[in-house]
């Protein structure tokens, strides 16, 4: 069989791939923590909390009665999406 060289190489990283995510998934269904996966966050507090917001510019009501909760956020590859720039 004359398979050119570049094949060759996709095939056994194909192959190294999947042997990686074989591995993983028994990793996971052997009951204990999988490694690749970050640790579950408890309820955090809120690191910044505003109630019940009022804001007025002379006679014009920008904001009336407005609350919002932030709260940290962990950030794992598992969890973050890309953001790309657009080009200009």
């Amino acid at each position: 069989m004359n398979v050119p060289p570049f094949w060759q190489y996709v095939a056994v990283g194909c192959v190294v791939i999947l042997a990686v995510l074989i591995d993983q998934v028994r990793a996971c269904s052997s009951g204990s923590r999988c490694k690749h996966m970050p640790e579950p966050m408890s309820k955090p507090e809120p690191m910044l909390k505003v109630v019940n917001a009022y804001k007025r510019f002379g006679g014009l009501v920008a904001v009336d009665n407005v609350s919002i909760e932030v709260y940290p956020v962990r950030l794992s590859p598992w969890s973050a999406t890309t953001v790309r720039a657009s080009p200009r």
